[in-house]
């Protein structure tokens, strides 16, 4: 796609939506820093946590299937964030075990 293209409506439209979601991923990034521990050590938090950066990163997969390959550095992110849930799956999962450590 060519910006260059788009009318002015529909550059407007894009622009505010690609603002809109960079805001909702400030949002997450900052909830998550506040509530780290919370993520940590309480499977509900830990749940969705994983199921918002999991979303994410089958974002981006879909994307690279559509739309095809993108740049270098959104492979990073991408492996980066999938790292990202294996680390934190693997730091938690004694939250999904027998029950009696998690907190609901």
């Amino acid at each position: 796609m060519e910006v260059s293209e788009l009318t002015d409506l529909q550059k407007n439209t894009l622009l505010s939506q690609y603002r809109f979601l960079r805001a909702l991923e400030l949002g997450f990034g900052v909830v998550s820093i506040i509530r780290a521990k919370e993520i940590l050590n309480t499977k509900n938090m830990n749940f969705i946590f994983l199921c918002i950066m999991t979303s994410g990163v089958l974002a981006r997969a879909v994307g690279m299937i559509m739309d095809g390959a993108p740049s270098r550095l959104s492979y990073f992110f991408w492996g980066y964030e999938l790292i990202g849930i294996a680390v934190i799956l693997l730091d938690t999962h004694k939250l999904y075990g027998s029950g009696r450590h998690a907190a609901v």
